[in-house]
């Protein structure tokens, strides 16, 4: 995911939204040096709120200074992208147990095709 990042990079910003805590984020950080590619990251402790609502998407929107139509929100969990949807994202569902990679650059791909 973080080469996929490093693709889409090169033309667009790219973000994390995550329900992560920060002291976790700060481990994953510090041990994955990659990370530096992100121009936001949203930690949903740092912003008390989650992903089960939609104000951490408008959160995410106002710190990358973009309207939520040019979002593309994935996650693994439904629910999480129904929140992103509900605050304007282009919500995509990955299915971390099948970890179909290629398909979802597919999906990604075709969307910015399409918008």
């Amino acid at each position: 995911m973080l080469e996929y990042a490093r693709y889409l990079k090169n033309k667009y910003s790219v973000g994390i939204i995550t329900d992560n805590s920060t002291e976790r984020m700060n481990i994953i950080m510090e041990q994955n040096k990659g990370f530096n590619i992100f121009d936001t990251i949203i930690i949903s402790e740092d912003v008390k709120c989650t992903k089960k609502g939609t104000k951490i998407f408008e959160v995410a929107i106002q710190r990358a200074n973009v309207n939520a139509k040019e979002c593309i929100f994935i996650d693994n969990k439904q629910q999480n992208v129904d929140s992103a949807k509900k605050a304007g994202f282009i919500g995509v569902y990955f299915d971390d147990e099948k970890r179909d990679y290629d398909n979802l650059f597919k999906i990604i791909d075709e969307i910015i095709k399409n918008n």
